[in-house]
Parts: structure tokens; sequence; C-alpha cells
């Protein structure tokens, strides 16, 4: 298995989703799966917003 399906697996996507990500077209997610997917992949995520 390759490391992107083992990548797709973990996150819960499709593999060419994954490839989306590792491209770094990250317009074609929303923010609220961004940070989805970062959860999954166990990092901490934290907004901040400035004044």
């Amino acid at each position: 298995m390759c490391a992107q399906a083992d990548a797709a697996q973990v996150l819960g996507i499709s593999q060419s989703r994954v490839s989306d990500l590792i491209r770094g077209q990250f317009e074609k997610f929303s923010l609220d799966m961004l940070i989805t997917l970062a959860t999954r992949a166990g990092k901490k995520v934290e907004l901040k917003m400035a004044a």
C-alpha cells in the first residue's frame, strides 16, 4: 500500500483528495474540512483572530 493510500485511510478521504493536499490545492477544501483533517492527523488546531 502506498503512503497516499495509508493517509487516505487515516484521514477518511479518497486518495485523490490526499493528492490535492500534497499538491497544495487547499482551495479545494473548506476551512472546516482542513481543520477536521488536521484533527484526524493528530494535530491540535487553534484559531486566533486579530482585532
